[in-house]
């Protein structure tokens, strides 16, 4: 056993030398042998205040990378999403590092994790600490053996020997651990590696993955779930925040919200019976939802009242669910989340675990200011960009005062704030709280114009706005065409989708209110109203509104708001419909052809409805109801003959 291990380790030095002999401008400087330490069977341990800050699970190519050494037609991505190269020739070396915007100065310790599978006998070779071509820590896999090398300026410092054989064509989760100069490698649970370099500098370098070949080759070697965390403790905090991706199964390919109805792609299910719908599933829209289980799981809200866990998937299933749970055509209820985190919170807190209540807040000035008090007070923030959500969970502050923060993004493999390229357009922190969760909400389109009164003060009510419009960063429109016809299709593809505006008033006082409406377009535009006492029980109400003219005051509707039993809340129109005028032009453009028979005939028995003395109540109740008849209308009246209906409600 002895004399075949000195012929492996003779013929491996040989091996080696030769290797590096063949590649340009590196010539390591070992000739004696280091000391053997077989391998440990062991689990890699978790160092403490290890923070994610760098991953790729190559969704997006290799957008994140950039070549440093050889020709990048070595590189791809394969159709599962892996990293694969292939490198064909003998003496051939290639290598990729991330980009200098994705690595921050000040990460020098970190654990670096991924998934790797070799299909060939050629030499494997796992790379960190990379500063420069010439400045870099590698493991080297050859035959029955694992060389740990260091070069400092193109000069080998540091190299130890270990007896370990790479099993080929399996997948193996790769752990390297770099911390002070320490390095442990477990391949799997075994500890292949486990050595202090005495020539450790405390220096910047970057991971990296390298494919190389001296006279063995070809050589194919696939790479997957990289992951990198920072061993180094900063002053500032880092919040564990789970870190959820959109794309991940089992939830990938769910509907998002309803939206194989907003997106309107035709008689989908019809033509492609048993297969997901495709671009309407949280793998394109899911930003939103996956942040929002990010936070409330970090919060410990962990299980939904049916017992299963929260997650992404499981969330988006319970809002849609729920009458309140999405807004318009994708755009999520922040104000459903709380109702969720107050029904948790009621199942499962016990006397000695309270769980929290989650209150929603919004910023739009002062942003990073903000974003860094919120997580000083230990809260992830929910970010927004235009078209996209993800999770603030910490920050940094380099040696020129510049503070970036750390991010937890669903759809993206950034970890920096600082990827993305467009600016911070809102904050969303949830804070937890055990009092009063009292909201009115108002979501209208924008041809609406609404304000709100607190009638017995007669002042104009403190509201906010938000108007949270996606984007789906997936976006295939030739898949899209594909799978609904063509471009003639009667309603395209889309890759962004745009939300009604919300109007927010938080902690109403119970009482009186107005809400002035003015419609400035020609059609009948629908406001829905959520009233949420409290505890976050929720009261939803409808009111279509029709166009009202430039000499038109606008429309007024009461609100008496009910704090502590919403259900006690109502709503009301100030309005003196005049129905005989209204259906006398009713029969007028019936009689001319201008409306169409169903929908002359069901608005006809309303009629009877309307006549004699009618209490206000009543009034309101079939004015509405004929507006939502004309609004709702299977074939669409013109604007001009319903401007002049709906002008007599």
């Amino acid at each position: 056993m002895i004399l075949k291990f000195l012929v492996l380790l003779l013929l491996s030095l040989l091996k080696t030398w030769f290797l590096y002999q063949a590649i340009p401008r590196i010539v390591p400087s070992f000739i004696e042998l280091s000391p053997i330490s077989f391998p440990q069977k062991a689990f890699a341990t978790n160092e403490s205040s290890a923070q994610l800050i760098f991953q790729d699970d190559f969704e997006q190519g290799l957008s994140q990378w950039q070549q440093v050494r050889g020709n990048s037609v070595h590189w791809s991505v394969t159709a599962n999403k892996r990293l694969e190269a292939t490198v064909p020739t003998a003496n051939t070396i290639t290598e990729i590092v991330p980009k200098y915007q994705l690595w921050h100065s000040s990460w020098k310790n970190y654990r670096f994790e991924f998934k790797l599978q070799a299909f060939s006998q050629a030499d494997i070779n796992l790379v960190w600490g990379f500063q420069d071509i010439n400045n870099w820590y590698e493991l080297h896999f050859y035959g029955d053996l694992a060389h740990l090398v260091r070069l400092k300026n193109n000069e080998v410092v540091f190299h130890r020997t270990q007896l370990y054989s790479l099993p080929r064509n399996v997948e193996h989760q790769v752990s390297i651990h770099f911390n002070k100069g320490s390095i442990r490698v477990w391949v799997g649970n075994y500890l292949v590696i486990d050595h202090q370099d005495p020539t450790y500098e405390s220096n910047p370098g970057k991971v990296s993955f390298k494919a190389t070949t001296g006279a063995a080759y070809p050589t194919r070697v696939q790479f997957d779930q990289v992951r990198v965390y920072n061993f180094d403790s900063f002053d500032s905090p880092y919040l564990n925040v789970s870190s959820y991706k959109q794309y991940q199964q089992p939830w990938r390919d769910n509907e998002y919200d309803h939206a194989l109805d907003w997106m309107r792609w035709g008689n989908w299910r019809d033509l492609n019976p048993g297969q997901p719908p495709k671009q309407t599933t949280m793998y394109h829209w899911g930003c939103a939802v996956t942040s929002l289980a990010m936070v409330m799981n970090y919060h410990q809200l962990n299980l939904l009242p049916s017992g299963d866990k929260l997650d992404p998937g499981s969330l988006n299933k319970w809002l849609r669910a729920e009458a309140d749970g999405y807004l318009g055509e994708g755009s999520i209820n922040w104000l459903a989340g709380t109702r969720l985190s107050k029904l948790i919170s009621d199942k499962y807190s016990s006397s000695g675990h309270q769980l929290p209540k989650l209150e929603y807040h919004r910023f739009y000035s002062g942003l990073l200011d903000n974003l860094k008090s919120i997580i000083d007070q230990d809260r992830p923030s929910i970010i927004q960009v235009p078209g996209h959500f993800l999770v603030g969970q910490g920050y940094l502050t380099d040696d020129n005062n510049q503070t970036d923060f750390y991010i937890s993004d669903p759809a993206y493999n950034y970890t920096l704030l600082s990827q993305h390229s467009q600016p911070v357009v809102s904050l969303i922190d949830l804070q937890p709280t055990n009092s009063d969760l009292s909201y009115m909400m108002m979501v209208y389109p924008s041809d609406l114009q609404l304000q709100l009164t607190e009638s017995s003060l007669g002042e104009i009510a403190d509201t906010f706005l938000a108007q949270d419009t996606l984007t789906n960063p997936f976006y295939d429109y030739d898949g899209c065409l594909e799978q609904v016809g063509g471009s003639n299709d009667l309603y395209g593809c889309t890759y962004h989708q745009s939300m009604p505006i919300t109007e927010y008033f938080s902690k109403p006082e119970s009482g009186a209110y107005q809400l002035a409406v003015s419609n400035s377009s020609q059609e009948i535009q629908l406001l829905q109203l959520y009233l949420y006492d409290q505890q976050a029980q929720v009261k939803m109400m409808d009111r279509y509104i029709a166009p009202t003219s430039q000499e038109q005051q606008p429309k007024t509707i009461d609100v008496s708001f009910n704090k502590t039993d919403v259900f006690q809340s109502e709503v009301e129109s100030q309005s003196s419909p005049d129905f005989s005028l209204f259906f006398d032009l009713l029969n007028d453009f019936y009689s001319q052809g201008e409306i169409p028979g169903e929908l002359y005939l069901a608005l006809m028995p309303i009629f009877s409805w309307t006549q004699g003395d009618l209490d206000a109540v009543a009034q309101d109740r079939y004015q509405q109801l004929i507006l939502q008849y004309l609004s709702e209308a299977p074939h669409r009246l013109s604007e001009e003959i319903t401007s002049q209906l709906a002008s007599l409600l």
